[in-house]
């Protein structure tokens, strides 16, 4: 079985008015929100969505916890569960995500229980300009 995971932000409000804000007040917490840019007040939503596009499962956390925290425990509880329920889960589940879940401790506790996760190494190296974009930059005025 192959899926594909990925977290979405659920703001409450924004940063600047999350000391005055009522709404789960002592429940939400402040989270990055990767699509505004932006910090921002509130939940972070998890899909994992199998190769078809359904949505298999699916959790709700506090936005200031680790992502790869969420998903290995989501993912965990389900092969326990599958285990002792006989569930669809059985043999290798392959499981993509982008670099907010590379963590070689997360890909070794997966793997002990049957699940490969694929994810891209976190980078902090900049990409560098093509050489036409170089070219360019240095020859024009």
């Amino acid at each position: 079985m192959i899926s594909l995971v990925d977290s979405f932000a659920v703001p409450v409000c924004g940063f600047a008015k999350a000391p005055r804000c009522r709404s789960f007040a002592g429940i939400a917490s402040n989270g990055y929100d990767a699509m505004s840019k932006a910090v921002c007040y509130g939940f972070e939503g998890y899909l994992r969505v199998c190769w078809l596009g359904a949505i298999v499962a699916g959790s709700f956390a506090l936005a200031d916890v680790p992502a790869r925290w969420v998903v290995e425990s989501d993912l965990l509880s389900l092969k326990a569960s599958a285990a002792g329920g006989g569930g669809e889960e059985g043999g290798g589940t392959w499981l993509v995500g982008d670099t907010d879940y590379w963590s070689p401790i997360l890909r070794e506790d997966l793997e002990r229980h049957g699940i490969n996760l694929l994810t891209p190494k976190k980078t902090s190296v900049k990409r560098a300009l093509p050489l036409a974009r170089v070219v360019y930059d240095l020859t024009t005025p």
